[in-house]
């Protein structure tokens, strides 16, 4: 999974997206540069809204891409 999460980042243009976790807590990614990988420890850290989470790469469940908002149309 944590490959998922890697790809994510690294798409061009970047979409913010959510990261699942095993025991079901979602956190959001709404900027590349607010995710670290210390080199080889096995976790990530999300820096968002003045918070950290740090993330074991096993307890990543699955990526979740926002979708972009739906255009109204004017009939």
């Amino acid at each position: 999974m944590i490959d998922q999460v890697k790809a994510q980042l690294e798409h061009k243009p970047f979409r913010p997206f959510f990261i699942e976790t095993s025991g079901g807590n979602l956190i959001r990614v709404s900027r590349p540069e607010w995710v670290y990988f210390p080199p080889e420890t096995g976790y990530f850290v999300v820096f968002e809204g003045g918070a950290a989470s740090y993330l074991a790469f096993r307890d990543v469940r699955t990526v979740l891409v926002e979708q972009p908002p739906i255009p109204v149309t004017e009939e």
